[in-house]
């Protein structure tokens, strides 16, 4: 490798434990078979919505609870699998001492990395915390439009 490849390396590498570098721990596996089939019944859980699902939470003309697909299990599987696909992603870089932030040190060689994954960890769980608020936001909204 010449030094330019090497410094690229080091940069995005600054501090590799090549002990774990290429390790895959259980907790890896686990998370990314979590991300896989909760982005696959999230997909699944917006196509059997279709014309019902949006971006806001709104009641459309002529709306009706749906209770079939992933509904018939959850209440609200989008925001469960979206929570679930949040927890993987934190157990694979953010808490896995194999991850790439651990293996390669990177919050290891700056405070302010360090500090800056802390802050991104505790924004994921506030972003956890709202999606299940609201969830029962659209709860109180069909409620008080459709009675269900």
């Amino acid at each position: 490798m010449n030094d330019q490849g090497e410094s690229i390396v080091a940069s995005l590498c600054p501090a590799p434990n090549q002990k774990n570098l290429l390790a895959i721990s259980p907790m890896e596996v686990v998370a990314l078979a979590m991300i896989v089939m909760a982005t696959a019944v999230r997909v699944w859980s917006i196509r059997t919505l279709g014309r019902h699902f949006t971006f806001e939470v709104t009641i459309l003309p002529n709306h009706r609870v749906i209770s079939s697909g992933p509904y018939t299990y959850v209440r609200h599987p989008g925001y469960t699998c979206t929570n679930s696909i949040i927890l993987g992603t934190l157990l694979v870089v953010s808490l896995n001492p194999t991850g790439y932030l651990k293996a390669c040190g990177v919050t290891e060689t700056s405070s302010i990395l360090k500090w800056l994954d802390r802050l991104w960890d505790v924004w994921l769980v506030y972003v956890c915390k709202r999606l299940a608020e609201r969830g029962w936001v659209e709860d109180a909204n069909l409620k008080k439009t459709l009675g269900k």
